[in-house]
């Protein structure tokens, strides 16, 4: 072989004429060689067992320093906002101060009308959170796209909400207004305002968080472009107050079609309804969905979890948007969400939680990946968060184990696994033991 000066490059035990030694040979003879394989072969094979045994965790380590994850592998075409280099933190940052101050002056404003057919629809249920609407909606104003729909759905508040509603609908014939009959949770209001839109897409909003001020024009325009089911975007989440922000979810932009949609579920998207931006009727397809495998069940703990699976069974083309589009603000006590932590509310929590590990179980295909969507949820949701709630159980024990029996018996499910499960099982059977000799 000749080199880039014509020279020849043939090499003989590494060597050649114009360089020097440029591929070590390893003599397997060497003392000190032998030596160190003698004295680390156990630690190099419990390495290799540490990795096999903790394959995804790696996985999703790596992935997550690569701004990867293992779905984008698979993708045809990475999509950019055109005029976007990067996203400059900092600016971010200002902005997103800027929506603690806020001044609503209505006395000059004019009228602001909605189209027949709006662009977007924002979803933003409401329970008892009067001081954050106004806020919220001078976000909104800020929108570089004004073609949109803003549905509150009042969740039988008994604050001051409805009367501030009131207040700007008078200005902003843009805003639907829907009040519940009593109060239903987040997951009930969001699919009734997502029933009640007119918008081409929807995006689901919580009421003290905020929007990037481009993001609607941005997600409208990509998701037309390439004909998107769903698109999602980068979040921010902190507390304004502390001045801490995270930049969270790290994923490679690209286009996913047909029925490789839905493993973006299994392979670690959010369990987040904000920073999705969905077509209307995909969303409708969704709720269909939920209302034959869910019905009957109370969602508020749970919401997002059976939102977004149903959202990707329903799916038939997904794509990221390398921007941030959303910022989501920690911990409002008040929140719906919040009161059913309580233990006066277990066995809600307890019965939702096992019916979603029920759906994910019969609707999934008999793989490894999506038979372990259940496991995953239960990990997250039970040991984590709730295990401690076990003790003010007082009922639905059978169905509890009914459940735990399917996972258990399930020849997906590793043996380390079902030794937790196992554990957990045992742990229901002897409260139910306690409770029945009470």
């Amino acid at each position: 072989m000749n080199n880039k000066n014509g020279e020849n490059d043939e090499t003989v035990d590494g060597y050649n004429e114009n360089y020097k030694f440029i591929h070590p040979k390893i003599n397997l003879e060497d003392k000190n060689l032998q030596l160190f394989y003698k004295e680390n072969i156990f630690k190099i094979f419990l390495l290799i067992l540490i990795l096999y045994k903790h394959y995804y965790v790696f996985e999703r380590f790596i992935q997550g320093a690569l701004y990867e994850n293992k779905s984008f592998l698979i993708t045809s075409k990475p999509i950019f906002w055109k005029d976007n280099k990067h996203i400059d933190i900092n600016k971010m940052d200002k902005e997103i101060k800027n929506y603690e101050k806020f001044d609503l002056d209505f006395k000059n404003s004019e009228i602001i009308f909605k189209s027949e057919k709006p662009k977007v629809s924002l979803i933003i249920p409401v329970y008892n959170q009067e001081q954050f609407i106004k806020r919220i909606y001078s976000n909104i104003l800020n929108q570089t796209l004004k073609d949109i729909e803003i549905v509150f759905i009042d969740d039988f508040s008994l604050d001051n909400s409805s009367k501030i509603i009131s207040e700007l609908m008078e200005i902003d014939k843009r805003i639907t207004y829907i009040k519940n009959e009593k109060n239903r949770g987040a997951f009930y209001s969001r699919n009734i305002g997502v029933l009640n839109s007119l918008g081409e897409y929807v995006l689901c909003v919580d009421i003290d968080d905020f929007l990037l001020n481009d993001i609607l024009i941005k997600s409208y325009e990509t998701a037309k472009e390439y004909n998107l089911d769903i698109l999602q975007f980068y979040v921010m989440a902190g507390d304004i107050k502390e001045n801490i922000f995270w930049r969270v979810l790290k994923y490679k932009s690209g286009i996913i079609r047909n029925e490789k949609v839905k493993d973006v579920f299994f392979r670690g998207t959010t369990r987040n309804t904000w920073d999705k931006f969905v077509k209307r009727e995909v969303f409708i397809k969704s709720i269909n969905f939920l209302d034959i495998n869910f019905r009957n069940i109370n969602y508020v703990v749970y919401n997002d979890d059976v939102t977004i699976f149903a959202l990707f069974k329903s799916a038939e083309s997904y794509g990221f948007l390398e921007e941030i589009g959303y910022f989501y603000n920690w911990g409002v006590p008040n929140s719906t969400t919040h009161k059913y932590l309580d233990k006066n509310y277990v066995n809600d929590i307890f019965k939702c939680g096992f019916t979603i590990m029920e759906c994910y179980f019969k609707q999934t295909n008999n793989n490894y990946i999506e038979k372990n969507a259940g496991y995953v949820f239960f990990i997250g949701k039970f040991l984590r968060e709730h295990k401690n709630k076990l003790n003010h159980l007082t009922k639905g024990f059978d169905y509890i184990l009914k459940i735990l029996d399917l996972y258990i018996n399930n020849k997906y499910c590793k043996l380390r696994k079902k030794r937790i499960l196992r554990n957990f099982r045992k742990d229901v059977i002897d409260i139910k033991l306690k409770k029945n000799n009470k």
